[in-house]
């Protein structure tokens, strides 16, 4: 058994977040000894105190028959919790002789660690000796970091201070693939509900541009979902009144994603509004996988339809791939990048599979499942990025989810002057965001704090709070901008 026990400190949740790396699941004890406990048959029992002490945190080890093992270090109250998630990591990692790629970094963004660890550190050396060192990050992972860091902050710096960006989220989808825990909704149930849909996303638009002018924004993003399932004309109706509001030339990326849903119509409708960045994602390229998936397509049809697309002026396109799907193998991985790679789209992103609470894979998986680090999967994604590399392909932007194949990410790669803004500026602390469309989330920055306006997830909802929605965002721009 080992059990963690606390002093000084209720810091519980966040504890638990470096628990669940290495044990799964995470569950608070409300009585008895001990924050957390996990039963395993090894013998001696363990346990583990987590200390804050004044200014001092302290994490101590101790088992029976051994001598007690302790870090110690001074800590400022604003880098307390930090400090208490790498001390729990760096004790685990003793105890299970477990170590994850990504080391104690849990957050969504190593990015943002890597700059603030680059600031005090002065040099790149020394910011990614003490990720590795401190932090107990891989030093492939800590280079990485870095270098992803170097090119966000390149392109935050060339946005202008009131920078804003717009998402439009369109909720549907041909089909639910076995990994997705999106409130997506079958698009052939109800063709009607598609209409009506659109119509209220560009209620919402209108209501919140009617009110200050937010000016041009810098990127605009239309995702989902499968915004290509919607009807011919609902997909022209809304690009055009999106287009009528935000006006300027921003730039636009229309995630186009399932292959059977882009038609040489869509094609044209996007042509004809002046966009040519769309997402193609086969997630594979080996066919056998793909009705695993519950993916209604075939790798045949991915190669048509990006040719199709670049026939109708798609000159920067994106191809998202998942490491560690169903019943593949690292070198099915690695042929499904090669795949891509011959295709040549300027971007290419690999995505670690994660676990998503209320997605058809964690309910088969469990809810206790562990996902320890996999080294033929790390060895393979960091192949996978020697390879995109060599291709002439860098890497520009990064983020990490919860319960993710073998600890890995999801990192963006893209041939020079044609990284996606938006992406950068949807990660950061820095650019607004204005979001559309049932389960959009909008947030206004003000001093690196995201205040943040929420969207209802169901459809039906939405489709009654629309313009009061778009209203609710002139409110709050008014009192954060």
């Amino acid at each position: 058994m080992i059990t963690l026990y606390t002093s000084g400190h209720e810091e519980h949740q966040i504890l638990a977040e470096v628990w669940r790396l290495f044990f799964g699941r995470a569950v608070l004890c409300e009585t008895g000894d001990g924050v957390l406990v996990h039963e395993q048959d090894a013998s001696p029992a363990i346990s583990i105190e987590s200390a804050l002490a004044g200014n001092r945190i302290s994490t101590t080890v101790r088992a029976s028959g051994a001598e007690s093992r302790s870090l110690s270090e001074p800590c400022a109250y604003k880098d307390r919790r930090r400090v208490l998630k790498r001390q729990l990591y760096h004790a685990l990692e003793q105890v299970t002789g477990i170590r994850f790629p990504w080391g104690s970094l849990t957050g969504v963004r190593p990015t943002q660690m890597a700059d603030s660890i680059l600031k005090t550190a002065g040099s790149p050396e020394t910011a990614i000796h003490a990720m590795v060192q401190d932090w107990r990050v891989s030093p492939a992972k800590a280079r990485l970091a870095m270098e992803t860091n170097d090119a966000e902050q390149a392109i935050l710096k060339r946005l202008p201070a009131a920078a804003y960006a717009v998402y439009v989220g369109i909720p549907f989808c041909p089909s639910r693939c076995l990994y997705c825990s999106f409130t997506s909704r079958d698009a052939g149930r109800d063709p009607s509900l598609l209409l009506r849909y659109a119509d209220a996303v560009a209620e919402e638009l209108a209501a919140c541009y009617s009110g200050p002018d937010y000016g041009t924004p810098v990127a605009v993003y239309v995702g989902g979902g499968t915004p290509t399932t919607l009807a011919d004309d609902a997909f022209d109706r809304l690009l055009g009144r999106l287009s009528g509001m935000v006006g300027g030339q921003p730039e636009v990326t229309v995630e186009a994603g399932r292959p059977e849903t882009i038609t040489n119509e869509k094609l044209r409708i996007l042509q004809s509004h002046g966009i040519s960045r769309i997402c193609i994602n086969p997630q594979t390229m080996n066919r056998e996988t793909l009705p695993k998936l519950n993916r209604l397509h075939d790798t045949d049809d991915v190669i048509r339809v990006f040719h199709e697309a670049r026939q109708h002026g798609m000159t920067d396109i994106n191809m998202d791939l998942i490491a560690g799907l169903t019943d593949e193998t690292p070198a099915d991985f690695l042929f499904s990048v090669d795949a891509l790679i011959r295709l040549n789209p300027e971007k290419i992103t690999l995505h670690a599979l994660a676990r998503k609470a209320g997605s058809f894979l964690s309910d088969q998986d469990g809810k206790n499942s562990i996902y320890r680090p996999l080294p033929a999967w790390i060895d393979a994604f960091q192949t996978a990025q020697d390879r995109l590399r060599a291709a002439g392909y860098f890497p520009y932007y990064l983020y990490r989810q919860k319960y993710a194949h073998a600890g890995l990410e999801n990192i963006g790669f893209a041939r020079p002057g044609h990284e996606t803004v938006y992406n950068v500026a949807m990660m950061s602390d820095r650019v607004h965001v204005l979001g559309f469309g049932a389960g959009a989330s909008t947030k206004f920055i003000v001093n690196t704090r995201a205040n943040r306006l929420h969207n209802p997830k169901d459809v039906r909802l939405y489709l009654e709070q629309a313009g009061q929605l778009g209203q609710s965002k002139v409110s709050a721009a008014s009192k954060f901008l």
